[in-house]
């Protein structure tokens, strides 16, 4: 799918996130329930410019060939709820399009409540595996969640 202008705009016209070189983000689990919580690096990759994806490295793999969907993109933002960050641009790539969790999904983040555009990215992996948040290295957001991790990890731990 070809991005909407109003989508092109938005990811061009937001302050801090029209670099062209990829980004490297920390990723955490989105639940923890026990045990210690653990942290990977995912690096994305995506034109600002023209909206094209270049590709995903994370847990060791490099994934290419997804696409934009801004009938997801339009979706997400019609269900935020005040404060939530508006979705920027949501890729997609099929893996198998006869199951329902077939695709595998990354969506790209806006700005809201101290956190920039871009700052925060959703990796939504295929077949059932479950979904987990990165924040970009350096950022206040990535900060606050690696503090948050210590923190949990030091209960765990006694220390």
């Amino acid at each position: 799918m070809k991005f909407l202008p109003f989508t092109v705009a938005t990811l061009m016209g937001v302050a801090g996130i029209a670099h062209s070189a990829p980004v490297s983000y920390i990723c955490e689990e989105s639940a923890i329930t026990e045990g210690l919580e653990t942290e990977w690096t995912a690096v994305l990759d995506v034109d600002y410019q023209t909206g094209a994806f270049r590709q995903l490295t994370v847990k060791n793999k490099t994934y290419t060939g997804f696409t934009m969907n801004t009938q997801a993109v339009n979706v997400w933002n019609s269900m935020t709820r005040k404060g939530d960050a508006p979705a920027l641009a949501i890729y997609e790539k099929d893996y198998d399009p006869r199951k329902i969790d077939g695709t595998y999904q990354i969506g790209l983040f806006g700005a809201a409540e101290g956190v920039k555009a871009g700052d925060v990215i959703e990796i939504m992996p295929p077949f059932g595996e479950p979904a987990y948040y990165c924040y970009k290295k350096g950022s206040l957001k990535d900060k606050i969640m690696t503090d948050l991790r210590r923190s949990h990890n030091a209960r765990v731990t006694g220390q």
